[in-house]
């Protein structure tokens, strides 16, 4: 397991992973990852109770579902992966907003990385395999959703050239937690 007790956490820096397809067998480890990296990146701004009552098995049973029966349109879920094991995730999808057309949007469902490894480039290494799946199944753009107030999470969206669309929502965790939506064009560079 990843950050397990006793661990030292790695150097600094920038480190070289591999991006493959995730399996069924690395749900536990995915669940882990998106749980300990949901409760370090968003403490303070959702419930206590809410991030206290986060369920692995939950989670990983979710995920292993949504894998085998792959109920979006266009689901993929990549990992992060060193000889340390993995470190990190992107799942994606046909936009679930039902406003926008599912054939035409992508959406970046869930981007984690384990929070002993942050900072190091394992996101943006996602993110762009996660953009190029999006664009490589024929989105014009891709959105993802963030909490409003997750400042972090707002600035590697933004250095990665995604901007806010202007939708904003409230979603209950625990109490009521106010999302925003983030819009990138997958045409080209310019278009962005």
């Amino acid at each position: 397991m990843i950050g397990g007790a006793g661990r030292e956490r790695p150097p600094p820096g920038r480190v070289e992973v591999r991006i493959r397809e995730a399996t069924v067998q690395d749900t536990k480890t995915l669940a882990t990852i998106n749980i300990q990296g949901f409760r370090r990146a968003f403490s303070g701004i959702v419930s206590a109770d809410y991030l206290a009552a986060m369920d692995i098995n939950g989670r990983a049973d979710g995920l292993s579902r949504r894998m085998a029966t792959k109920d979006l349109p266009h689901f993929y879920c990549f990992v992060a992966e060193t000889g340390d094991g993995v470190l990190g995730f992107i799942s994606i999808h046909g936009s679930r907003d039902e406003e926008l057309d599912s054939d035409e949007i992508g959406e970046v469902g869930a981007i984690y990385v384990h929070p002993d490894n942050w900072g190091r480039g394992i996101g943006q290494a996602l993110m762009k395999r996660g953009i190029e799946a999006l664009g490589a199944s024929g989105f014009s753009a891709a959105t993802l959703w963030t909490l409003r107030d997750a400042n972090q999470a707002r600035r590697f969206y933004e250095a990665g050239g995604w901007r806010p669309d202007g939708a904003a929502q409230d979603l209950f965790l625990g109490t009521p937690t106010a999302i925003v939506r983030y819009r990138i064009s997958l045409r080209c560079p310019a278009d962005r």
